[in-house]
């Protein structure tokens, strides 16, 4: 299991509230959404820390993942596909994320989920949702470069200025880059 998986899996666990302290809401729902919402909002900040601390991501991609792995699953993705993005996304912050901000990729061009989930269009979508369980070998300013587990590569190009989050996906020979 990966780190990130592991530490996922972790924050999912219910707090341990033995303080036995009195957080009744005498059944008001008002109260009950209100304590909901803040419980969410500060496992999201909890997390982002400790990705930033624990994980080394730079604060604002570490909120990024956070914030990933907070969304609702996109109806088009099964609950196994959505914890291999959320997995993907962790293998990439491990190994390429640092590199990747320094080179001027932005968190829209790796993290973004298209608003309507379509696996169909590839604007508004980061480069982790094209990496589907494959690895991330090679990242320049241009492209990143995926091989698959049959060891096709692609190349996924930098969105320019005025594309937003579309990207071009490419196949490559064996030995391009």
């Amino acid at each position: 299991m990966g780190k990130w998986r592991a530490l996922a899996q972790r924050l999912k666990e219910p707090p341990d509230n033995s303080d036995n302290s009195d957080n009744s809401t005498d059944g008001n729902p008002i109260v009950t959404s209100v304590a909901i919402v803040t419980t969410l909002n500060s496992n999201k900040t909890e997390r982002a820390a400790i990705h930033e601390y624990e994980g080394g991501l730079p604060r604002e991609w570490a909120e990024a993942f956070a914030n990933l792995q907070f969304m609702d699953r996109p109806d088009q993705y099964t609950t196994a596909e959505w914890e291999e993005v959320i997995n993907d996304a962790g293998l990439f912050a491990d190994k390429w994320a640092a590199r990747a901000r320094d080179l001027g990729w932005t968190i829209m061009d790796i993290f973004a989920v298209h608003k309507s989930g379509s696996r169909k269009r590839l604007d508004g979508e980061g480069v982790i949702l094209s990496l589907r369980g494959n690895k991330v070998i090679a990242i320049t300013a241009d492209h990143i470069i995926i091989e698959t587990s049959t060891g096709a590569r692609q190349r996924v190009c930098k969105p320019t200025a005025g594309q937003d989050s579309l990207k071009n996906i490419t196949a490559l020979d064996a030995g391009g880059l």
